[in-house]
């Protein structure tokens, strides 16, 4: 009789609450482990020490479009984008592309929008998300060298609330009553963190339909104080006594010296096994040495985090907690697992085993990091009873290791082929027919004449990559073919190691006045970003031995169309500050300027000392006196034939000898006309094949490749 009794109590319950209840109940469903990793990925070109990132100000950390989820992911201060297919069968691959985030928007967080295959995310970073390419607009910054100076990690900000942001440098995390805590293992450096402002809710994964369906977000977390307030009961002391609304709660006592941080869980309360309108409130602290469970003014549990726990979870530190905390569970990692605990008693509710050294959850979503291989994992699909991370490399495809290439016969670019080795061909005559070229240890010599040194090829760095959604190796060829000159070309090699493509682009395009050095080789995905050392620039001693001034970033990337490396970008370095040089296209807006005489559109883009020099008389009696600089050396319909950097006087390169000498950082950009009756604005070819032209504007530009015309020079010789 009072079993029927209390059954018709809970019946009249459940009725009156209605669904609500039960779909209180049902929502719990961070009580069930993740489905198995729907994305398993190798992401080892990109580093050992690896961290997810929220990919927007929300904290989402996967955004999608038709079947390719992107991802962020940082490494040593540095950041990309990371494209993926749907995968349904969690096999382990390589991403489908990879795109490196802008130094300028490094840490930031993204507001990112979907405008047809494009996730535009400003104009430094719009990407092509079938083909994994940035369409950027406007023009950004790339470093070379693998970790930003003077930083330790990126330290990119996540909505207030979410506490859910992994940061590199991590070690091993908490674990409750009943589940097995593991030793600290040292991951990287630095901390994406979590702000604590507020989200904003205009960025991706709000109104773009781009997000994984995951609305749920974790409640927020907040640091206690001294005084509890309106909202959170709980505070902390400087001795470290968690009190409630003033009443101490006894069996605890925290580290007051370092940050307190709770989060509030609710926990449906049950009968015979059914849930009940109200709820238990429960408060799960930690000081990054003790994670307890609170209920009023109770200590419900407590457990001891191993050393260094805190730090893979963000734990005793100035970042909000990176846990997931509600659900019905607080999840959160430990050096072997992702472990989940029950808020009320602190049992472990599963585990998803494999070593943990960087993870990150949000809404119904678990990026977890063992080194550089990457699990994504989902909640509230059907779940394998024990998913595993993934730990172990692709094995299916790979690329031919360090050791292996350095040890190989390989097909090398041109720019080396003297180091090739060669075999007489048929026929009584001594033809010989260019093979490959045999590399021990890392160095390939072909043959050389009487008395002379052997030509060689010299593998100065190795790096492994993924071009092309394929893995490589990519070797920088230090090229010596005679002489006092070497130069470096870069070959990518794939997984049977035949030559994919070489990037022969160290300056040839801009300017020679380099000793055509590859340095601070870094790969991420189809991009290659590398830095040319010892540029002479304009100031700088021209002479062999002599080291310039300057140096530049060099960005290329692979097209798909043309099979090969293009040229995306040279930034400079100069003593004086960073230079990009601007098109030609860009400069014949101000050459147009020039020749109309149209002084409106010319200001701005050219100096006031360069018009008066445009409206003098030439200074050659027999044009007559009314010929001016303007006229006669800038007519309508001429063009700007390229821009470069202008090198120490007296080499020539695209201007007459002997050269004006020009201030540092000036750039050259020499004109001519297709008007055939102007032959005194033709170019004549050096004793080297090279055309110089006989006038030419000097420019002054900034990093993003803002310029102003500061001069016009000239030598006529037609």
């Amino acid at each position: 009789m009072r079993r029927l009794v209390v059954t018709l109590v809970v019946a009249l319950v459940l009725a009156l609450t209605g669904w609500e209840v039960v779909s209180s109940w049902t929502s719990l469903d961070h009580r069930r482990p993740p489905a198995a990793p729907r994305a398993r990925l190798d992401l080892s070109a990109l580093g050992q020490d690896l961290t997810p990132v929220p990919v927007n100000a929300r904290g989402d950390l996967v955004v999608r479009f038709q079947d390719v989820r992107v991802m962020r992911v940082a490494q040593d201060g540095r950041e990309a984008l990371i494209g993926t297919d749907d995968l349904t069968s969690g096999r382990m691959s390589y991403p489908n592309w990879q795109v490196p985030v802008p130094d300028e928007l490094v840490g930031s967080p993204l507001s990112c929008q979907r405008v047809e295959t494009l996730l535009d995310c400003g104009q430094m970073l719009r990407v092509d998300m079938t083909a994994g390419v940035n369409q950027a607009t406007a023009p950004y910054t790339l470093s070379a060298a693998p970790a930003l100076e003077g930083m330790t990690g990126a330290s990119s900000p996540a909505p207030s609330g979410t506490g859910n942001t992994a940061g590199p440098g991590n070690t091993a995390a908490s674990s409750g009553p009943g589940s097995t805590a593991g030793t600290g293992s040292t991951a990287g450096t630095g901390s994406p963190g979590n702000s604590g402002s507020t989200a904003a809710s205009s960025g991706a994964g709000t109104s773009t339909g781009l997000t994984e369906p995951s609305d749920w977000m974790s409640p927020p977390a907040v640091r206690l104080g001294p005084s509890a307030s309106a909202t959170t009961p709980l505070a902390v002391g400087a001795d470290g006594t968690l009190g409630v609304r003033g009443t101490p709660v006894t069996g605890l006592t925290l580290d007051g010296s370092v940050p307190v941080w709770a989060s509030r869980v609710d926990m449906p309360r049950r009968l015979l096994g059914l849930p009940l309108p109200l709820n238990r409130r429960v408060w799960l602290v930690s000081d990054g040495t003790t994670l307890a469970g609170v209920e009023g003014t109770t200590l419900r549990w407590s457990a001891t985090l191993p050393q260094g726990s805190g730090r893979l979870n963000s734990l005793g530190t100035q970042d909000p907690p990176r846990w997931l905390a509600g659900r019905g569970a607080l999840v959160l990692a430990q050096p072997d697992a992702l472990v989940a605990l029950d808020p009320v008693d602190g049992s472990t509710l599963w585990q998803v085993q494999g070593p943990v050294t960087s993870w990150a959850g949000f809404g119904n979503t678990i990026m977890a990091f063992s080194g550089s291989m990457a699990s994504l994992m989902f909640f509230g699909g059907s779940s394998d009873p024990t998913p595993a991370l993934a730990t172990e490399p692709f094995k299916d495809l790979k690329a031919p290791s360090p050791e292996e290439l350095r040890n190989s016969a390989l097909d090398v670019p041109d720019r080396c082929a003297p180091a090739r080795t060669r075999v007489q061909g048929p026929g009584s005559k001594a033809v010989f027919v260019d093979s490959k070229a045999v590399f021990v240890n890392g160095v390939a010599t072909g043959p050389a004449d009487s008395g002379q040194v052997p030509p060689t090829a010299t593998m100065s760095a190795i790096r492994s990559g993924v071009v092309d959604s394929w893995p490589v190796t990519i070797a920088v060829l230090r090229c010596y073919g005679g002489g006092n000159t070497v130069s470096d070309v870069v070959a990518v090699y794939d997984v049977d190691k035949h030559l994919k493509g070489s990037v022969d682009l160290v300056l040839k395009d801009s300017t020679g006045h380099a000793d055509q050095v590859v340095a601070h080789l870094r790969a991420v995905g189809d991009t290659l970003v590398y830095t040319v050392p010892g540029i002479k620039v304009a100031g700088d001693t021209d002479c062999h031995a002599c080291r310039g001034s300057a140096s530049a970033t060099v960005t290329v990337q692979w097209d798909k169309t043309s099979r090969s490396f293009v040229l995306a970008s040279t930034l400079y370095h100069l003593p004086s500050g960073d230079v990009r040089v601007p098109s030609a296209q860009d400069v014949q807006t101000a050459y147009d300027a020039i020749a109309s005489g149209d002084a409106a559109s010319a200001s701005g883009l050219v100096s006031s000392q360069a018009l008066t020099t445009l409206d003098q008389p030439l200074g050659t009696d027999s044009l007559g006196p009314s010929s001016t600089v303007r006229s006669f050396l800038f007519p309508s319909g001429g063009r700007v034939v390229s821009c470069t950097l202008a090198g120490p006087p007296g080499v020539g390169y695209g201007v007459p000898e002997p050269a004006t000498s020009l201030p540092s950082g000036a750039i050259i950009c020499p004109v001519t006309s297709d008007d055939p009756s102007r032959t005194w604005l033709q170019p004549a070819a050096d004793p080297n094949g090279r055309d110089i032209y006989p006038v030419w504007l000097v420019l002054t530009a900034d990093r993003y490749g803002s310029y102003q015309v500061v001069g016009v020079q000239w030598s006529l010789f037609g």
